[in-house]
């Protein structure tokens, strides 16, 4: 039926196979990469990844296959279930995990801002000498826990990492983002199609290639490859909020249309995660451009006074958000800043921009 592009025959079929019951791990494999690639242009795609994670995990339990509880560990990973990998990591033993379920683990730590369990998965990696235990504790170490590496070092240790495994989606990933860093942006760009077609339901290395398209100043092509990472990782809230950000640079460029869009990203990002820094500041931008200044300047204020901790940058946006839409709180911005991160450069230019 695929072959014939008879599509819904297909997603028909496709769904009766992952419910029938199956004890070979091979079969088990061609129908998670099926349910993979239909459910990228699928409208009931979140039907289809439910699908296949269930039978990924009745699968696994009931073959006690290794390779099917690291490909079903993948799948919640790429589709933003970090808190599910967490938990069924717990199940299995550190000291038996093989190396590429620990970077897994690891990258979803540090997806959940968890810096100590990063480190604790770095230091059993330390414990290994497998090629995939060295690539992975490189690649957490450098891009999770500030180790320092030059940037042309990384690259070259990435393309090695990558080539030891071809069909692995987070290493190809890396190497883009390795790339990046040493202003290798076509590489980057390749790197990341590559890997967005050996992971068709992770969204990330389309966001990757988001973000580079946005510093280039192309934010409109930017904008359709975010809007294609979030199509393919919905329940990702991490990757949503970066993805809102590329749009959000400058709202005024965008449409009606798309103002309304990414105003209703940024209020699903919020309610399912308060005070999440990198949406914070639009959504008191959208407060103030929609009519409703002493709203955004009341919620301002809430977040000055709040206990929870801001980022630099959050702060100084907010900032900016007051002083261009006079909600009264710019000094306090200024305050907060100077109090929990003192007196940085970015801070002395932001005054002296203001001042200007």
């Amino acid at each position: 039926h695929e072959f014939a592009g008879k599509r819904d025959e297909t997603v028909d079929w496709a769904k009766r196979a992952a419910a029938f019951p199956t004890r070979n791990t091979k079969t088990v494999e061609l129908i998670d990469n099926l349910l993979s690639r239909l459910s990228i242009f699928s409208a009931d795609r979140l039907e289809l990844q439910r699908l296949d994670l269930d039978m990924l995990a009745q699968s696994a339990g009931r073959l006690a296959d290794t390779e099917l509880k690291r490909l079903l560990i993948r799948r919640l990973f790429e589709t933003g279930n970090t808190r599910a990998v967490v938990k069924l990591m717990e199940q299995v033993p550190t000291d038996t995990a093989d190396s590429a379920m620990l970077g897994i683990l690891g990258l979803t730590h540090a997806k959940l801002d968890k810096r100590e369990q990063v480190e604790g998965v770095v230091q059993h990696l330390e414990k290994r000498n497998d090629r995939a235990a060295i690539a992975w504790r490189e690649i957490l170490s450098v891009f999770y826990l500030d180790e320092e590496l030059p940037a042309r070092d990384l690259v070259e240790n990435c393309k090695k990492y990558a080539e030891v495994d071809e069909r692995n989606p987070y290493l190809t990933y890396y190497l883009g983002r390795a790339s990046e860093r040493n202003g290798e942006s076509g590489l980057a760009l390749r790197t990341c199609s590559l890997a967005a077609q050996m992971a068709p339901l992770w969204g990330e290395p389309l966001l990757l290639a988001a973000q580079i398209l946005s510093a280039r100043g192309n934010v409109p092509a930017a904008t359709v490859l975010a809007q294609q990472a979030l199509f393919r990782s919905p329940q990702d809230v991490y990757l949503a909020a970066a993805a809102a950000e590329i749009p959000g640079v400058d709202i005024e460029l965008l449409s009606d249309a798309e103002r309304g869009q990414l105003w209703d990203l940024v209020e699903k990002i919020q309610s399912i995660r308060p005070m999440e820094p990198r949406t914070l500041p639009l959504l008191i931008e959208f407060l103030a451009r929609r009519g409703h200044a002493p709203l955004a300047e009341k919620k301002l204020g809430a977040v000055l006074a709040g206990e929870e901790g801001l980022p630099e940058p959050t702060v100084l946006r907010l900032a900016q958000i007051s002083r261009n839409f006079d909600l009264g709180q710019t000094d306090a911005c200024y305050a907060y800043a100077s109090r929990s991160f003192g007196s940085t450069p970015n801070l002395a230019l932001e005054q002296a921009l203001a001042a200007y």
